[in-house]
């Protein structure tokens, strides 16, 4: 397309630089062969100079490098973030358990109160008392 657009701005250039010249030099007056008024020096002026500018825009354009067409972007919808499912927590590993020992202490199962080791009976509901394990 630049390739295009620079021939004509070139071409265009070309004949409006020649217009202008020849408006330039154009006589509108003679007296015995010799033009003492040039009347359109203003407007060939303005022709060359425009002549000129659209000569440099077609070198400029012709000068360009072409373009690889591109192609289109292709739509890609965007990733979806996978979250694994939850987890289940980890409990902290049970201490140990020491050996059962033998208690100090006696409870009473009638009443369900606690007494000293040295104690047989509640003294509540005279109920024989059993060790705490």
């Amino acid at each position: 397309m630049a390739k295009a657009g620079g021939v004509v701005a070139l071409v265009l250039g070309i004949v409006a630089g020649l217009f202008g010249l020849v408006m330039y030099y154009s006589c509108t007056a003679t007296l015995l062969g010799h033009c003492f008024q040039y009347g359109y020096q203003s407007v060939g002026f303005l022709g060359m100079v425009f002549g000129g500018v659209l000569f440099v825009v077609g070198i400029v354009l012709l000068a360009l490098p072409e373009k690889e067409p591109t192609r289109p972007v292709q739509y890609y919808p965007p990733p979806v973030a996978y979250f694994p499912p939850p987890q289940p927590r980890r409990q902290p590993p049970a201490p140990a358990q020491a050996p059962p020992q033998p208690s100090d202490q006696k409870f009473c199962p009638g009443c369900g109160n606690r007494y000293p080791a040295e104690y047989k009976v509640c003294p509540r509901d005279s109920t024989e008392l059993k060790t705490v394990q």
